[in-house]
C-alpha cells in the first residue's frame, strides 16, 4: 500500500509513474564510449547546437567569452602555460569524430591535439576534417588511457591524425565549450 501515495503524488505532479522494466544491457559500441569516457553522455545522448556565422562560419555549443583567437602555432609553442585556463585557439581540424562530432584533432604541421566538446553537449559536423576551427575551453595535460586512444581511433576518419604519444605520453587536450567551424573553399 505504500505504492498508492507515491502514485498519487506523481499523478498530482503531472508525472507518469515510471514502468518496472529489465534492465537492457548496453551496446558493445557505447560501452566502449562510456569506458573511454566515463564523465561524459553517450554519443546517442550528444545534442547538436548550430548558430549560423558571418562569412561561411557555423557555431557549436556556447558562445565565445574570450575576445580573439590566436593561431594553433602560437598556442602549440608552449602549451604547459594554458593548463586550467580558458583559451581560444584558430586551426586546422586534422580529424572529427565519424560517429557523432564529439571531439576533433586540432593540427597545425607537425603538432596536434585532441579537443573534446564539454560534457558531449554538442558536436560538430563529420565532415569537418580540413575545416579552420576556432575553438573555445580549458586547457588539459594527462595520460590518455590506451583503450581511450584506441577507442577514439576507431571513430576517426584518420587514425594517423591522432596526435603523438596519445596513450602514452602526457598530452595536452582542449574541453571546448564552444566551436566555430568554416568549412574548406573549392
Amino acid at each position: 500500500m505504500r505504492t498508492l501515495p507515491l502514485l498519487v503524488l506523481l499523478a498530482a505532479c503531472g508525472t507518469e509513474a515510471p514502468e518496472a522494466t529489465a534492465p537492457e544491457a548496453a551496446a558493445p559500441e557505447a560501452a566502449a564510449h562510456e569506458a573511454a569516457a566515463p564523465e561524459a553522455a553517450s554519443h546517442e545522448a550528444a545534442a547538436t547546437e548550430t548558430v549560423a556565422k558571418a562569412d561561411g562560419w557555423s557555431h557549436f555549443g556556447d558562445p565565445f567569452t574570450v575576445e580573439t583567437a590566436v593561431a594553433a602555432s602560437t598556442f602549440f609553442a608552449d602549451p604547459e602555460a594554458h593548463v586550467g585556463k580558458t583559451v581560444r585557439v584558430e586551426g586546422e581540424a586534422a580529424d572529427v569524430c565519424q560517429k557523432k562530432g564529439c571531439w576533433l584533432v586540432l593540427a597545425d604541421g607537425e603538432n596536434s591535439m585532441r579537443i573534446f566538446t564539454k560534457d558531449h553537449a554538442f558536436g560538430i559536423d563529420t565532415n569537418s576534417k580540413g575545416a579552420t576551427v576556432d575553438i573555445e575551453g580549458i586547457v588539459e595535460k594527462s595520460v590518455l588511457d590506451p583503450k581511450a586512444a584506441e577507442h577514439y581511433a576507431g571513430e576517426a576518419s584518420d587514425p594517423a591524425a591522432a596526435p603523438k604519444g596519445e596513450g602514452a605520453e602526457a598530452t595536452y587536450s582542449i574541453v571546448a565549450s564552444g566551436i566555430s567551424v568554416k568549412a574548406p573553399q573549392g
